[in-house]
């Protein structure tokens, strides 16, 4: 049986990020608050003057490293949830999601059942990426074979199997999927403990995790669209092409993590902390990382649109074959950085010109 994971696309409500000197500390008390508002993104917050960053956090527990998935229960009833509505047909997605019938026919990928409620005796409801990806009816041994999976409420479904969270297209879907592996000990809820769970493909859009614990967690592709990751701990977590538009990550420890070909607009870093981090490949657009340390990260191919930069650490970063659009650089530390290949368009250079389509003059 075919993990959902592999079919579509957290934690300690306390936790210290702590900083090298001074009062340079951003941290939580012992009831989760903040204890300071001094940005731990900044050079000095991580650097003692010799050029080297504080050392890394130290490992975290791996409370949730076994099974993978989040465990799903849900009820049955006729007809396909979409939208929050019944469909007396099937949901559709093309271009918009909808329910679809005899008047409105579905161009696009298809779920025609979430549940074995919704299919005929001897067969069961099958996710399959080849049908759009969709769901049909259609014999176990069959949705097997294809490497499909079936669609579940609960175990019971499973036959032995465990149900965990499906595809939710952006939340118009509510539908589990049957796997072999036991589900996580993961729930997606503010302060959770997920250290080290294998989350990768999961769908947590718009999810609250404040303050959860997804240190060395697998996260790749995940869909985390405007969830609340304010004081979460990802130090050493795999979010390689996850989805992290619109999220806010305020305090929150990336040291380390792996970024690499995640998208990010307009998501909120303020005195978040990516000592460390690989951001090689990502997507960066409308987003401040104003006197942010970055010396030394790998931020190769990457593609910056839009994005402040003032007083920044780049000192020996990795910016090879980057594309930088509408960047501001003024009065960031590039000493050593490597820019072979970097495309600049209409970029503020650290000296306060503007570089139109050339790198900045000494650069």
């Amino acid at each position: 049986m075919l993990s959902p994971m592999d079919i579509d696309g957290f934690f300690l409500t306390s936790i210290l990020l702590v900083a090298a000197c001074g009062d340079d500390t951003v941290g939580l008390d012992d009831t989760g608050g903040s204890t300071s508002s001094t940005a731990a993104s900044t050079s000095d917050a991580s650097d003692d003057g010799t050029g080297s960053p504080d050392p890394p956090p130290d490992a975290c527990e791996p409370t949730a490293a076994e099974g993978s998935g989040i465990a799903y229960l849900g009820g049955a009833e006729l007809g396909v949830r979409c939208n929050d509505e019944a469909c007396a047909g099937s949901c559709c997605s093309n271009f918009s999601v909808y329910c679809a019938d005899d008047e409105l026919a579905c161009g696009g990928a298809e779920v025609a059942c979430d549940g074995a409620e919704d299919c005929g005796a001897g067969t069961v409801c099958c996710w399959h990426e080849a049908l759009g990806p969709g769901s049909a009816c259609m014999d176990a041994t069959q949705c097997d074979t294809e490497g499909g999976a079936e669609v579940c409420r609960d175990d019971s479904d499973c036959g032995g199997g465990h149900c965990v969270r499906g595809p939710s297209w952006a939340g118009s879907l509510d539908l589990g999927l049957c796997q072999d592996e036991l589900a996580s000990a993961c729930t997606p809820a503010s302060g959770a403990e997920c250290g080290g769970a294998e989350l990768a493909g999961v769908e947590l859009i718009d999810a609250d995790l404040r303050g959860v614990v997804l240190c060395g967690a697998d996260l790749r592709g995940a869909d985390l669209r405007g969830a609340d990751l304010r004081d979460a701990n990802l130090a050493a977590a795999t979010l390689g092409g996850a989805r992290l538009d619109e999220v806010r990550l305020h305090r929150a420890d990336l040291r380390d993590a792996d970024l690499r070909e995640a998208s990010m607009a307009y998501a909120e870093l303020d005195d978040a902390v990516l000592t460390g981090a690989d951001l090689h490949g990502i997507s960066i657009a409308e987003l401040s990382l104003d006197g942010f340390d970055l010396h030394e990260l790998d931020l190769g191919e990457s593609a910056l649109r839009k994005v402040s930069l003032v007083g920044a650490d780049l000192r020996d970063a990795d910016l090879r074959g980057a594309l930088l659009i509408d960047v501001d650089l003024r009065d960031a530390r590039l000493e050593g950085a490597r820019l072979e290949g970097t495309a600049f368009s209409h970029v503020t250079c650290p000296d306060g010109s503007v570089a139109v389509d050339m790198p900045c003059e000494g650069l």
